[in-house]
């Protein structure tokens, strides 16, 4: 691998990408059925010009902290660009655009995506079902805070389907309650493909069975991922080495007072076999 290598060619497109789509979607029939479920799939699976390693991301589990890492062991410094997009509530939306920027590239813009699928080593982050809905709920109410149109869809929604209401609920336990329930009722009617990667739950992000990880990593010690990636890749990480947490939200919500009973009891019949397959003990007093 030559380090700093980026992508020199340009992406899939038109017909070239609509074959790569019809590809996967002929290869998994039973699980990819329409183009727009395909092509969400693929857009969340990035890789390096390296084609070394394959990260599926999974919202709301370390994903800016593991993108930057990620950058750092491929290209040999931190990255260090800004970036403003003034519709985007993320203060790190630079790392979660480096596909855009042809640093990374995803398995929708690439012909021999399969080849890369099968051939790098696969990666995904989870995060305990409790704490990553606490974390969506806020992130979400965050974005009315601001009055973006970031999640407005959502928002609006949650409004007229559940009584959301937006002058008081935001981060109280009453409004969290309300949000699992347009969830619940989100799957229920429009499919669990079609809810937000924010808050769908994380196996129909990472789809076992479609995505197999090699490495899965846990929010809660991103640290231990981290080197353990390394060492597979053979660019092992220095016994001192720590996880930089980025994208942190700074949020005063006392998180504990947001899971009651109701609330717990909502999160483990949507997010149960998130439990199950990521190992997680959805009867633990407290989320990680």
């Amino acid at each position: 691998m030559v380090v700093g290598d980026v992508f020199h060619t340009p992406k899939l497109s038109g017909p070239g990408r609509q074959k790569n789509l019809d590809a996967w979607a002929n290869r998994y029939p039973a699980r990819l059925r329409t183009r727009e479920e395909t092509q969400s799939w693929l857009e969340q699976q990035f890789f390096p010009a390296s084609k070394r390693w394959l990260y599926c991301g999974n919202g709301k589990s370390g994903t800016s902290s593991t993108k930057r890492f990620l950058f750092e062991l491929e290209f040999g410094r931190p990255l260090s660009a800004h970036l403003l997009v003034p519709f985007d509530i993320n203060p790190d939306v630079v790392a979660h655009r480096l596909a855009e920027f042809d640093v990374f590239r995803s398995l929708a813009d690439t012909e021999d995506s399969q080849d890369v699928f099968a051939n790098a080593l696969r990666l995904t982050t989870v995060r305990n079902p409790y704490s990553r809905a606490v974390s969506a709920y806020l992130y979400l109410c965050k974005s009315d805070e601001m009055a973006r149109h970031w999640f407005a869809w959502d928002r609006v929604r949650m409004n007229a389907m559940v009584g959301f209401d937006w002058d008081n609920d935001p981060r109280t336990a009453t409004g969290f309650e309300k949000f699992l329930d347009y969830i619940a009722s989100d799957i229920q009617n429009r499919g669990l493909q079609e809810v937000n990667p924010h808050w769908r739950p994380q196996h129909g992000n990472i789809r076992p069975g479609l995505f197999d990880a090699h490495l899965i990593g846990k929010t809660e010690d991103l640290g231990t991922f981290f080197k353990d990636v390394a060492a597979r890749l053979n660019q092992p990480l220095p016994a001192t080495f720590k996880a930089k947490a980025a994208n942190q939200n700074a949020d005063s919500t006392p998180k504990d007072a947001l899971l009651t009973p109701a609330v717990r009891q909502r999160i483990t019949r949507i997010y149960g076999p998130d439990f199950a397959q990521f190992d997680y003990d959805p009867d633990a007093a407290k989320a990680a």
